[in-house]
């Protein structure tokens, strides 16, 4: 959360606690403050990945196939 809070786009962070420890942890974060190493890690594992989910190679030739006749 305190990543989160940490990039510059973000204006406030959504705290998704069921537990009260949950809570205790999410609002200890608003105090946590990440040196720019640790942001700059945290960023590169959080980069998206992107796949050829969910059909990999055979879907992805099919994207853009044109799809004639149906309906």
């Amino acid at each position: 959360m305190a990543w989160v809070a940490a990039q510059p786009a973000v204006t406030s962070v959504i705290l998704g606690a069921r537990t009260a420890e949950q809570l205790t942890d999410n609002l200890g974060a608003g105090s946590l403050t990440l040196g720019s190493d640790e942001i700059a890690t945290l960023s590169v594992v959080s980069e998206p990945q992107i796949s050829d989910y969910p059909y990999g190679t055979a879907g992805t030739s099919q994207r853009f196939r044109k799809i004639e006749g149906g309906r």
